[in-house]
């Protein structure tokens, strides 16, 4: 290091860095996809949703002894519904697999077994209209009965 900062060698990988990031960032914003972060574009911010179409979202929802269904909450199994939502069209495993994994899961962050009989991922789909929600659907994706 010199008195007025740093050694021409630090300069220089400084440059090199930079010059690579933007590359990298030129390169994510015309050919990449959202999959690239933080290279790729940021399409979910330059684009919008349409007011007529469908919205999906993903719930999970277990069954206790009586028979009766409760909604569980994604940080229960230490995971967020974006994790889940972004690998459903890419699954290689059968959703029941990864239902498993998600009991495994909670097992670890609850140190206690799971607490019900079947484990259900479900997608609710909204029908919109002019932005407003017209109706509605739920199908399940992957169900676990769990021994």
């Amino acid at each position: 290091m010199t008195e007025n900062g740093l050694s021409p060698r630090g300069k220089n990988v400084r440059l090199a860095l930079s010059l690579i990031c933007v590359v990298l960032l030129l390169w994510g914003t015309f050919f990449g996809d959202d999959d690239n972060f933080p290279f790729g574009p940021f399409r979910m911010y330059s684009t919008k949703q349409e007011l007529d179409g469908e919205v999906r979202a993903i719930e999970m929802y277990a069954r206790d002894e009586s028979g009766e269904w409760t909604r569980l909450g994604f940080s229960d199994f230490g995971t967020r519904p974006a994790d889940i939502e972004g690998q459903l069209g890419k699954l290689a495993e059968p959703a029941e697999r990864i239902l498993g994994w998600m009991v495994e899961a909670y097992e670890n962050i609850h140190d206690e077994p799971f607490p019900y009989e079947v484990l259900e991922i479900r997608q609710r789909t909204y029908d919109l209209k002019d932005g407003r929600s017209v109706g509605e659907s739920v199908e399940a994706l992957g169900t676990l009965e769990i021994p």
